[in-house]
């Protein structure tokens, strides 16, 4: 796409250099280069053909209108499917078990949609420009309706997971398998995880880094608030 807009700028500029040269300056050797530019402008990959995905069968846009509303139906409705969850597992807790189980329970549904969103506004848009205009020289680019609804559908389900980092830090650290200043002595693996997650995604090297930043900074608020767990537990077991 970037190439066809410089190519056409070219030629526009060339003709108008020819148009202001005397009828007798007007060299052939212009014109053939003209000619030449316009043959490679030719030969670029046309840009998509508007701005909606295509639909390849007669049932498509039914039933792919269908598919779409039920899975974003689904993602929009995961919070309230948690919160309902909890709802309803509470009464068979201890009042104890409860206070402490609120505020995961809080975070879950609040990080799925910041994962979501983020997903949305950043990570989506960057995949689909990277995978869109890869190679796209050597192709006729059209986005085929149920596919890309799959992929926007997966990815953004995908963020709203990753981004229970911290429920996941909390859950392993109040469990035993791990303590946060074990976490904390290895920041380097979690740092290069972050990576190779953010590097799994498509994208070019700023969405990798846009992408590494908040994952990173999740497991820092997980360990963060791993430590500040464990330190109220041991407080209230010394109190006692």
């Amino acid at each position: 796409m970037v190439w066809r807009r410089a190519s056409r700028d070219l030629a526009v500029q060339l003709r108008a250099l020819i148009a202001t040269l005397p009828p007798a300056g007007r060299q052939p050797a212009l014109a053939r280069i003209d000619a030449s530019l316009a043959h490679d402008i030719a030969r670029l990959s046309a840009p998509p053909a508007g701005d909606k995905p295509v639909t390849l069968g007669i049932g498509e846009p039914f039933t792919t209108t269908v598919t779409v509303s039920l899975i974003f139906a689904l993602i929009l409705s995961l919070p309230v499917w948690m919160a309902q969850a909890y709802g309803f597992l509470m009464p068979a807790l201890a009042p104890e078990q409860r206070r402490r189980m609120r505020p995961l329970a809080l975070a879950v549904p609040g990080l799925f949609a910041a994962g979501v969103a983020f997903g949305y506004f950043v990570v989506l848009p960057a995949a689909v420009h990277f995978l869109q205009n890869f190679n796209s020289s050597e192709f006729n680019v059209l986005v085929q309706a149920n596919q890309y609804y799959d992929f926007a559908s997966t990815g953004l389900l995908a963020m709203g997971l990753v981004f229970q980092v911290p429920v996941a830090i909390l859950v392993v650290t109040r469990a035993g398998l791990i303590t946060p200043s074990t976490l904390r002595r290895n920041r380097r693996y979690a740092l290069a995880l972050c990576a190779v997650v953010a590097c799994a995604m498509p994208g070019d090297a700023i969405t990798m880094i846009l992408e590494t930043a908040p994952l990173y900074l999740l497991f820092e608020l997980g360990v963060l608030l791993a430590a500040l767990t464990e330190r109220r537990v041991t407080r209230g077991q010394t109190a006692g």
